[in-house]
């Protein structure tokens, strides 16, 4: 028996998928293959560096994908359908939209994959594979699962610096208890925190570092959402030569002994989800604890232990105007952050904010391509479509201007932090620079 597992490339508005090498494999497809039992022939597809091949001698096809690439894993099911194979389909958007799923696919997996995944295999086998597959619980996160990178052509993606396969992406908690109404993150992992064993953690390391390289992208919503379980990870992290970035939520600030203990055990950048300095926006979307944040003290102290910080930024709120979003790109440049994303408003399936503007018909697109933060899907309150689309270009083109980049780069904590402080930043933001002039979107591939 064989299994193709497939990771769908994003289209582009012209639904082409393209080939623009990506910068980390998914981390499904290869979790999936170390659940797949040794006697199974297994083969991973990540169509951002490889084409799918529809001849293949596979006997089943599974599928997973986010919202923005669901359209493309339809077309890729239809076309194995028609050629008689088997599709199952599961991930975070098929949980959410099961009904539309089941329309391309022969079986769907709702929920997370590990508790059922060797069902699946088995129900397969027997001839037995059921429409639908739901996990009833969610998964203890103990159970060793070693994930099978090396199924994966490694040297297609963008290689991390000082080596030639990219940086790999690793999970070590699930979980988040804040429940924001944009995101779908606690309604598919649970508002618990759950913790792999640390045991379980210096296992997918060393097989990390067999393969080449020690550049780790933690996938964690929050890194630091268990600080005590985070400290026992940091200690083991120092253990080993390792350069890694996470996420982290903005009050990591009140914890100066935490970033310090980051940066010795090899951080080098960490992503936050800001979204808003508008206390009416942060009320609305039910993100309140970013409002008692202290975002001098927090880029100070990032910029004291040389951990490069991506603000992600939301643009569309209902409480956004022109003047907010211009002082917000002030705000940004003033506090030195290195780097800066802005999303147009995403209004993603399963979430409590979709479920408000379809009430309120101001979604004005349902194409699930565009809903990947650079397309204005719904009726903005303050803007017209097409004018808050461009108005994310200026944003986008003043963060990055020369003047700018001199202003957040050239600190005097980036001086004394050595050639790599300023060189690394530099590098990246030029390079934003040299895509927002050829038209092309920064937070694309």
């Amino acid at each position: 028996m064989k299994i193709l597992l497939v990771h769908p490339r994003r289209r582009d508005k012209y639904k082409r998928t393209g080939s623009i090498k990506a910068y980390i494999p998914p981390l499904t497809l290869p979790v999936l293959a170390g659940l797949t039992p040794k006697n199974i022939d297994i083969e991973l597809c990540d169509e951002s560096v490889d084409d799918v091949d529809f001849n293949t001698d596979a006997d089943l096809i599974g599928i997973t994908g986010i919202t923005s690439q669901i359209n493309r894993g339809y077309e890729i099911a239809d076309t194995f359908r028609k050629k008689g194979k088997k599709v199952i389909m599961g991930g975070i958007h098929v949980s959410a939209m099961p009904r539309e799923a089941k329309d391309h696919a022969d079986s769907i997996l709702i929920g997370e994959a590990e508790d059922l995944w060797e069902t699946i295999i088995e129900d397969f086998r027997n001839n037995r594979l059921k429409e639908e597959y739901m996990a009833d619980t969610y998964t203890d996160f103990k159970k060793l699962i070693i994930p099978r990178y090396d199924l994966l052509k490694l040297n297609r993606y963008r290689s991390s610096s000082g080596t030639n396969i990219p940086r790999l992406p690793l999970q070590t908690t699930r979980g988040c208890p804040f429940n924001c109404k944009f995101c779908s993150v606690t309604k598919f992992w649970g508002p618990k925190i759950r913790m792999k064993p640390l045991e379980n953690v210096e296992k997918e390391l060393l097989r990390i570092r067999s393969l080449g390289t020690n550049r780790i992208f933690f996938t964690d919503d929050n890194f630091i959402a268990n600080i005590s379980y985070t400290k026992k990870l940091l200690e083991l992290l120092k253990e080993y030569d390792f350069s890694w970035i996470c996420q982290v939520s903005t009050n990591i600030y009140q914890h100066e002994d935490l970033i310090a203990k980051m940066s010795k055990a090899g951080c080098s950048a960490v992503y936050m989800g800001i979204e808003t300095f508008s206390e009416e926006n942060l009320e609305n979307i039910n993100k309140r604890f970013n409002k008692m944040v202290d975002y001098n003290k927090l880029f100070l102290l990032l910029n004291k232990y040389n951990i490069r910080a991506t603000a992600s930024m939301i643009i569309g709120l209902d409480g956004d105007t022109k003047e907010s979003l211009e002082e917000m790109v002030r705000l940004l440049i003033r506090l030195r952050v290195s780097y800066a994303q802005f999303y147009l408003l995403v209004i993603l399936p399963g979430t409590q904010l979709r479920e408000e503007y379809l009430k309120e018909n101001r979604i004005i697109d349902n194409n699930w391509d565009h809903q990947n933060g650079t397309v204005v899907t719904f009726q903005p309150k303050s803007f017209q479509v097409e004018e808050l689309q461009d108005y994310c270009w200026a944003l986008y083109n003043k963060f990055y201007s020369y003047e700018s980049i001199i202003r957040r780069i050239f600190t005097l904590a980036n001086l004394k932090g050595g050639v790599n402080s300023i060189f690394v930043p530099l590098r990246s933001n030029l390079y934003f620079l040299k895509k927002l002039k050829s038209r092309l979107h920064p937070i694309e591939n």
